[in-house]
């Protein structure tokens, strides 16, 4: 997996806190982002809602929407290796 990754976070989260998640990431030496860019790898979205600017710069970029749970366990597999 890479080490430069970025994320960014769009809407509510349901298991932990913006910051708390933010935190976890960073710890991984990611990064957060305000903003999708061409540049983001992972948005970060527990539901999908079309009218949401990130959510469409998401599709426009071709960047994969996963949700909290998704990059949790992605944090997860990277620290059992």
């Amino acid at each position: 997996m890479q080490n430069n990754l970025i994320f960014c976070i769009s809407g509510y989260l349901n298991t932990i806190s913006r910051k708390e998640l933010s935190k976890k990431i960073r710890d991984q030496g990611w990064h957060v982002g305000d903003h999708v860019t061409e540049k983001t790898n992972y948005l970060i979205c527990n539901n999908i809602n079309l009218t949401h600017k990130k959510v469409l710069n998401a599709i426009f970029y071709n960047i994969p929407i996963i949700t909290e749970k998704d990059v949790i366990a992605m944090i997860n597999e990277r620290r059992s290796v």
